[in-house]
């Protein structure tokens, strides 16, 4: 499995701390190290340096090497516009699918706070192993919640497909995106909703083919970088290309219209630290 530290964001909601060029990723908000140094250092235990990869903009590339001092050059992935993360994963998944054919990815956050880290990683062993017997799933890490919250993402559990290593997996009946005070009440209270991290788990080709299927003109110009990287180099495409996509959060572009969806339950002390209160 290869694992990409998303650290694209600029973290708007917690200016003027986070700025666009030092968003809070690069901060140390708990604790003396940075938040995109601590989501390296949770996945130590399953991420070798051939594995570990980061996905980043152009005006933050200069941050992530002076944080990850020991990240290769080939394992910085630069993204030359904000184009939000439908586009992120696209690039992050045809760059591996190029060198690392049926390649397995985790597209993991730069920004969250994780109290669970040896959990973390467990659950993301667990959906390495399911997508040994469902290829063509797209399994989102969802967050078991722990109080009313209107500034995050839902996702409706449905029936348990498997159980994997003892872990129950579910199909994903749909997103909610910030819910009004009384919906997320309910949602609560019913036990059927988690909480929707952005951490996900999936084959590489399986995320292209749906680019293909629901995003024709972000696949166009992904293949164009896929045919350049194959020769060997493909940053001036990338720099030419890139910024032609559509600005999109990968929920949007996929998740919503994928009908192979799962979610694991996780319980392991999360918060994306998206606002001054979640931090408090």
């Amino acid at each position: 499995m290869k694992f990409v530290i998303r650290a694209g964001g600029i973290g708007t909601r917690l200016w003027p701390y986070s700025r666009r060029d030092r968003p809070k990723q690069f901060h140390a908000f708990v604790g003396g190290r940075s938040m995109i140094q601590k989501a390296v250092a949770r996945i130590v235990s399953l991420a070798g340096p051939d594995d570990l990869y980061v996905s980043t903009g152009k005006e933050t590339v200069t941050a992530v090497r002076e944080h990850l001092p020991d990240l290769s050059e080939a394992h910085l992935f630069e993204e030359p516009a904000v184009r939000d993360t439908g586009p992120a994963v696209g690039l992050e998944s045809v760059l591996l699918e190029t060198r690392y054919p049926g390649c397995t990815v985790a597209s993991l956050g730069s920004d969250h706070h994780i109290g669970k880290p040896d959990e973390f990683c467990r659950l993301l062993q667990v959906a390495e192993t399911a997508l040994e017997e469902m290829p063509e799933t797209l399994i989102t890490i969802g967050v078991k919640p722990t109080r009313i919250d209107t500034g995050l993402g839902y996702i409706k559990k449905g029936e348990r497909l498997r159980t994997i290593l003892d872990e129950p997996v579910f199909a994903v009946e749909g997103f909610t995106e910030k819910p009004d005070d009384d919906l997320a009440r309910a949602y609560v209270k019913s036990g059927d909703y988690l909480w929707n991290s952005n951490m996900f788990v999936w084959k590489a080709r399986t995320i292209l083919d749906l680019f293909s299927r629901f995003e024709p003109e972000i696949y166009d110009i992904l293949m164009r970088i896929q045919r350049e990287a194959e020769r060997g180099d493909a940053s001036e495409v990338i720099a030419s290309e890139y910024p032609k996509m559509k600005e999109v959060p990968i929920d949007n572009a996929i998740l919503e219209r994928a009908q192979s969806l799962a979610t694991l339950e996780a319980d392991i002390d999360w918060s994306d630290i998206g606002t001054w209160g979640a931090l408090a």
